[in-house]
């Protein structure tokens, strides 16, 4: 087992018929590093909404739109646990910290 990650996940409200958020998300170990190697994958339930992107150089966040609830959260990096969060309508306005 690798060290682990640590995700910080806000959620955003967006006005639209169904509901969809703006996912922003923060990728760090528990000592605060960015990792800038990881891989953030956002998956509804549904199936229709699936988006993958690579944290950037410098570890900052990445930001998805038009994220329908429910979803999972995946990060991945190398030499670390895969964290997952889910993310609920409830959870809109919210900042979610995760540690595995």
């Amino acid at each position: 087992m690798g060290d682990d990650i640590k995700l910080d996940v806000t959620l955003e409200e967006e006005t639209d018929d169904s509901f969809r958020v703006g996912v922003d998300v923060l990728v760090t170990d528990t000592g605060g590093t960015p990792l800038s190697d990881a891989t953030i994958l956002i998956e509804s339930e549904s199936g229709s909404y699936s988006e993958e992107q690579g944290a950037r150089g410098h570890g900052m966040s990445r930001s998805f739109s038009g994220v329908p609830l429910p979803a999972t959260a995946t990060i991945s990096a190398e030499g670390y646990q895969t964290v997952e969060a889910s993310l609920q309508k409830s959870d809109a306005g919210e900042s979610i910290r995760k540690k595995p």
